[in-house]
Order: C-alpha cells, then sequence, then structure tokens
C-alpha cells in the first residue's frame, strides 16, 4: 500500500512541476528552456514507474495546463513535443544503431516541427511566404541543430536526475 501512495505522490509532483514550468515559460514569453525542462521531468515517471505511468503524466498536465493557461499557442506546443520522451524512449529501446536512432528522431522532429508549422508558421519564424527563403533556411538549420543538442541533453538530464 505505501509503494502505490508514493507512487501517486511522485506522480502528482512531476505533474505539478511540469505545469509550473510551462507556466513560467509562458509568463517568460514562450521561453524554450522552461519547455524544453518540462518534457524532459514527465520522462522521469517513464523510467520508474513504466510508459502508462508517464502517458498518465502527460495527460494531466495537458489537461491542467490547458485549463490553467492564458494563451494556447504554448499549450499546442507542448502537446506536440511532449510526447517526445515516449518517442525517444521507443527509438532509444528498439533501435540499436545510433544512425538509425538519429534517422527516427529527426522523421518525427520534422514532422512534428511541419505540424507545428502548418498551425502556427509564425511560432516558428519561418516566414516563406515573404521570398525570404535565406532567413527560412538558416532559421530552419539553426532549429535542427537546437534539436541535436536537445536531444543529447535529454539524455545526460534523465541520466543525471534518474538517478
Amino acid at each position: 500500500m505505501k509503494k502505490n501512495e508514493n507512487k501517486i505522490y511522485y506522480i502528482a509532483f512531476i505533474t505539478i512541476i511540469s505545469v509550473i514550468l510551462l507556466t513560467m515559460g509562458e509568463f517568460f514569453n514562450s521561453n524554450v528552456i522552461l519547455l524544453a525542462l518540462s518534457t524532459y521531468i514527465v520522462s522521469l515517471p517513464i523510467k520508474k514507474y513504466g510508459l502508462f505511468n508517464g502517458f498518465y503524466v502527460y495527460l494531466a498536465v495537458l489537461i491542467i495546463y490547458y485549463i490553467t493557461s492564458r494563451g494556447k499557442t504554448y499549450w499546442v506546443v507542448y502537446s506536440f513535443f511532449g510526447i517526445y520522451p515516449f518517442i525517444k524512449f521507443f527509438i532509444e529501446s528498439t533501435i540499436n544503431s545510433l544512425k538509425g536512432k538519429l534517422i527516427f528522431k529527426y522523421v518525427w522532429f520534422n514532422s512534428t516541427l511541419f505540424l507545428v508549422y502548418m498551425f502556427y508558421g509564425n511560432l516558428l519564424l519561418l516566414n516563406i511566404k515573404n521570398n525570404r527563403h535565406f532567413v527560412a533556411f538558416f532559421s530552419l538549420l539553426f532549429i535542427e541543430l537546437f534539436f541535436l543538442i536537445y536531444d543529447i541533453m535529454f539524455t545526460k538530464v534523465i541520466k543525471l536526475l534518474g538517478r
């Protein structure tokens, strides 16, 4: 019985911390670092209690943050990128080669990036319509590099926090 209580407290604590980080990110005008931290934290229940408990945390964060957020743009971005801990878990546990892992991660990331762009193009600062292809190309290149750094940091943070 005590083990289930600890699990519930842990999951509730992670949910609250994630919602606080998202709220702070929205308050500080879409701070990407806080968004990244909230996705890192959601992966802790996955590591400690399994995929289903991590998914419950993700859903709880989505619902609570949807209710409490001022604008929905940051919520939409989190709903796409908050699922990354699950994607990373499946890729890391099923694919052995580094090259294969990177390919699948970038396929997921670019698909998600495309969906976010379709919904909120101005959010990504990729304004291709106004004949700014050069700026859009370098913005996209920067975003791709940021994702690589994010993924490397994700692995390091989870190893550090999951001890």
